[in-house]
């Protein structure tokens, strides 16, 4: 019921208008009091909690400043790297049978004066090789086109399948 019904701005016929204004006096206070207890009867939301503020922790100390060390002198300048133009003493290579691992044979049929390219024969074919700068100090001579490589180390030589990277020839000896 609503309050608006109870209370008519006209006193109802026979009805004195002090009486009628009591009533909807009564009627108010009581419909207040019942707001007021369902109010206070209703469970109260739980607490809302905060989260804790930051901790600010103080910056770490500068490290102590130490005095400079002394700049180490200027490095002497290097010697320049030796150029392999011509073969060295106990690399030398000569034309000439070369018998390897397995019963295989190189043949080196020639060699061109400088040292930088000669023919090799295997397995029947003769293959043009130049030389080839390597990293190592050991000899290389190489035929791109073919992959064929021929390595000459101290004491031995071996030629190498560069396409396949594979050994052909192994401990191949004059």
């Amino acid at each position: 019921m609503l309050v608006a019904d109870t209370v008519s701005p006209r006193p109802a016929p026979g009805v004195r208008a002090g009486a009628q204004a009591g009533t909807a006096g009564r009627w108010l206070a009581m419909l207040a009091l019942t707001g007021l207890a369902a109010c206070a009867s209703a469970p109260k939301p739980p607490p809302v909690a905060t989260p804790p503020a930051p901790t600010v922790l103080p910056a770490p100390a500068p490290p102590p400043i130490a005095a400079p060390a002394p700049s180490p002198p200027p490095p002497e300048p290097a010697a320049p790297a030796p150029q392999i133009d011509t073969p060295a003493a106990p690399m030398a290579l000569e034309p000439g049978l070369y018998r390897c691992e397995l019963g295989r044979r190189v043949i080196i049929r020639r060699i061109s004066p400088d040292g930088r390219s000669l023919v090799l024969g295997w397995q029947g074919k003769d293959w043009p090789l130049e030389v080839v700068q390597a990293r190592t100090g050991a000899r290389r001579f190489e035929n791109a086109r073919a992959g064929l490589v021929w390595l000459v180390i101290v004491d031995k030589s071996m030629l190498l399948d560069a396409r396949a990277g594979r050994t052909l020839a192994n401990e191949c000896r004059l």
